[in-house]
C-alpha cells in the first residue's frame, strides 16, 4: 500500500490532492469565481489607476512641446492634482506640453471631477 492510499483510507487526503496544482492559485481562476471588490477597494485602485495612466501619457515623447522635457516627478504630480482636480502644475501647460499633452490632463482634470470629487 502506498503511503497516499494509507493516508485516504486514514482520513486525509493522499498527498497527491493535498498539493495546489498551479490552475488552483487565485491568479488563474477563472473571474466568475473571484470576489468581487468592494467599493472601499474600488476607489483607491481607480485612482491608482488613472494616475498610472495619466503618468504614462505625460511620459511619452510626444506629450511635450518640442525640444522640451518633463522630469517623471513632474508628470506624476501633474497626473495626481488632475485626477484629484487641483489642478497645480509645476510648469507652464501652455509651453510645456503638446496639444496632446494638453489633452491628456484636461482629461484627466474631467474624468477625476466627475467620477471622484
Amino acid at each position: 500500500m502506498d503511503r497516499g492510499t494509507q493516508q485516504a483510507q486514514e482520513g486525509g487526503k493522499p498527498l497527491r490532492e493535498s498539493r495546489r496544482r498551479w490552475y488552483e492559485f487565485p491568479l488563474f481562476t477563472p473571474a466568475a469565481f473571484r470576489k468581487p471588490l468592494s467599493p472601499v477597494q474600488v476607489i483607491p485602485l481607480s485612482f491608482l489607476a488613472l494616475i498610472t495612466i495619466g503618468f504614462v501619457l505625460l511620459m511619452l515623447p510626444f506629450s511635450t512641446a518640442e525640444g522640451r522635457f518633463m522630469h517623471p516627478i513632474d508628470a506624476l504630480f501633474t497626473a495626481t492634482t488632475s485626477v484629484c482636480v487641483t489642478g497645480l502644475v509645476v510648469r507652464d501647460t501652455g509651453t510645456q506640453l503638446s496639444p496632446f499633452g494638453q489633452a491628456v490632463v484636461f482629461l484627466l482634470l474631467q474624468v477625476g471631477g466627475l467620477g471622484y470629487m
